[in-house]
Formats: C-alpha cells, sequence, structure tokens
C-alpha cells in the first residue's frame, strides 16, 4: 500500500512540476542592461485614504542593472535622492526593450517602502482643534478625491511642498470676520 500512495505521489508531483515549467520564463539580465521595477503601489490606508490605486503605475525606471548578487538578487543604479535600498529580487524587475533610455521617470514619494501619492496643490486650509488642516488636491485624481490632512503630517510626509501663506491667512480673516460678525449681530440684537 505504501509503495502504491509514493507511485501516486511521485506521479502528481511530476504532472504539477510539467504545468509549472510550462508557463515558467526565468529571467536573468546582464550588467549594463536596463529593467523596469516594480514597486507596491499600496500604502497604509491609515496615513490616506485615497482611493485611486488602480490608475498609480506599478513599474517605474528603466533602471541599470549594476551587477547580479547571488542567483535571483540584481543591484540597480537608482536615483541619488531615491530612499530606497539599490537590491531587488528578480520577481520585481521586467526587462525593457527598446533603445537604451536617456533620462529615467523619477521615483514616487516612498513612506516604509510604499509608494505614496504625490499632491498637486492645496486647495484650502481650516483650523480644527487649535491645529491645522489642508485640502490636498492629488497628482492625477479627481477633485473629488481630495482629502483633508492634518498640516503636521502632510509636512512629515512632503517637506519639499511649498505652502502659500495667504491660505492660513485667509482661514484666519474669515475666522476673525465671523466672529466680529456675531458680536455685531449679538449688540444689534
Amino acid at each position: 500500500m505504501f509503495a502504491q500512495v509514493r507511485l501516486q505521489l511521485q506521479r502528481s508531483q511530476a504532472i504539477k512540476k510539467h504545468t509549472y515549467d510550462k508557463g515558467h520564463c526565468p529571467l536573468s539580465f546582464a550588467p549594463g542592461e536596463f529593467v523596469w521595477l516594480k514597486l507596491q503601489p499600496y500604502r497604509q490606508l491609515s496615513l490616506l485614504a485615497i482611493k485611486r490605486h488602480k490608475a498609480s503605475p506599478k513599474f517605474y525606471g528603466p533602471f541599470q542593472v549594476l551587477h547580479r548578487i547571488g542567483t535571483v538578487a540584481y543591484r540597480l543604479k537608482l536615483p541619488p535622492d531615491a530612499k530606497l535600498h539599490d537590491v531587488f529580487h528578480v520577481s520585481l524587475l521586467k526587462p525593457f526593450k527598446g533603445d537604451s533610455p536617456l533620462l529615467h521617470t523619477p521615483l514616487p514619494p516612498l513612506k516604509d517602502g510604499r509608494s505614496m501619492p504625490t499632491p498637486a496643490q492645496i486647495l484650502q486650509a481650516r483650523r480644527v482643534n487649535n491645529s491645522w488642516e489642508v485640502l490636498v488636491q492629488w497628482t492625477d485624481a479627481e477633485l473629488v478625491e481630495a482629502s483633508w490632512e492634518t498640516l503636521e503630517s502632510f509636512q512629515d510626509l512632503y517637506p519639499t511642498f511649498e505652502l502659500e501663506d495667504k491660505l492660513f491667512l485667509q482661514e484666519e480673516r474669515d475666522v476673525m470676520d465671523s466672529i466680529a460678525s456675531r458680536v455685531a449681530n449679538r449688540r444689534r440684537g
């Protein structure tokens, strides 16, 4: 009986191996070749609640392969400002076809190894419970997908984004105008 079971297991394994080998194409890259890099398009939803993951790109680059590390890892030539380790598993790479590019597309902003959306502009600012919030319009997103973010967390995630001072001055003036109009209405009434 054990011989019969062992024979059936070997047949099953052979069938599975044959099926896998039919569709499998091993990848290998030589130093100097260009490849596309796949990054995680999703990020923690607790950071930003935006529902536009489908439209975000899945591959970035192309980047040049510097050298092979082991059998399945490659070191890539990333931009100097990339906050990302430069060694990637072969499953995250895709061959680049065509002439060698002169320029590569920049990497998106990253937080904990996950790509983040890029802010296009700040639409509005408001004061909530002694802290500021900004209404952020995101690149490649519709206006209805703009979201309110706390100013502190937004500046932590995007320190180089230029915020306009007039947003905050306008908001303070509106608050003061509304307080002044309430006081004037109380005096009249």
